[in-house]
């Protein structure tokens, strides 16, 4: 499969500063891609329609939210990135549970 968007889920937690080292290290390793960025549901600018973004891209970064749940549903890979949450790795141990993988092990 040929991963043309990356969809950057953000949860509440998310440290919003270190967006910029996350997208510099996507596009080192894979320059090609196109990123988008979904803002968490609560945030007043976050209302984005959620199948839209799903349809969009092949491959989502996601780290401590319930997301990836309706990602992988519709057949969305996800990836954990704690680079925006630190001190909180796998804070709902969906890694220990083998829910998801480490953006670092892609």
């Amino acid at each position: 499969m040929e991963i043309k968007t990356i969809l950057i889920c953000l949860s509440k937690s998310d440290d919003l500063s270190r967006i910029d080292s996350l997208y510099q290290l996507i596009k080192k390793r894979l320059p090609q891609v196109t990123l988008k960025t979904r803002l968490h549901p609560s945030t007043k600018t976050g209302q984005i329609d959620l199948k839209k973004d799903i349809h969009d891209c092949q491959l989502a970064i996601i780290s401590n939210s319930s997301v990836f749940i309706d990602l992988t549903y519709f057949g969305v890979p996800c990836l954990y990135c704690d680079l925006l949450d630190p001190g909180f790795y796998d804070r709902y141990g969906f890694i220990k549970m083998g829910f998801l993988k480490d953006f670092r092990d892609f």
